[in-house]
């Protein structure tokens, strides 16, 4: 018998050159933790479909999931969680409201080493190749403003 999965879906929110972080609030599994902000993915949604749900429900934010940026799988439970990452750029006027966090920050790539990770964020803020991808999307963000 196969071992369960869950699938979550996350996204790498940015605007004007910076990246929204949560911090899952006392209420939440593994409090106190900073994520890029998503959620699980429910039967019969697509991992872009959970985050546009996720993202709505959870930060009041109108999001339209881009290119996939990277994936980890670690084990949890009696089996794994598998995250979806994908980039999600924000309107300028678009202000996240906090339902289920207790915390957001703004911040760059540089300081993804200041930050108490979520276990499936962790692999993904310390892959080289993940983190160079980022930095492209913020260059490109970049030119736009």
């Amino acid at each position: 018998m196969e071992s369960p999965v869950i699938h979550v879906a996350a996204g790498v929110c940015l605007r004007e050159r910076r990246i929204l972080i949560t911090r899952r609030s006392p209420k939440m599994s593994a409090p106190g933790l900073w994520e890029f902000p998503g959620g699980k993915v429910e039967p019969g949604e697509s991992p872009r479909e959970a985050l546009i749900r996720e993202l709505k429900e959870e930060l009041c934010l109108a999001a339209a999931p881009g290119v996939k940026l990277g994936e980890s799988r670690i084990p949890f439970r009696s089996g794994h969680l598998r995250m979806e990452c994908f980039h999600v750029a924000l309107e300028k006027t678009e202000e996240p409201v906090l339902l289920e966090h207790d915390g957001m920050s703004w911040i760059t790539t540089e300081d993804f080493g200041a930050y108490h990770w979520g276990p499936a964020d962790v692999p993904l803020v310390e892959d080289p190749a993940f983190i160079e991808r980022v930095k492209r999307l913020l260059l490109e963000e970049g030119k736009k403003i």
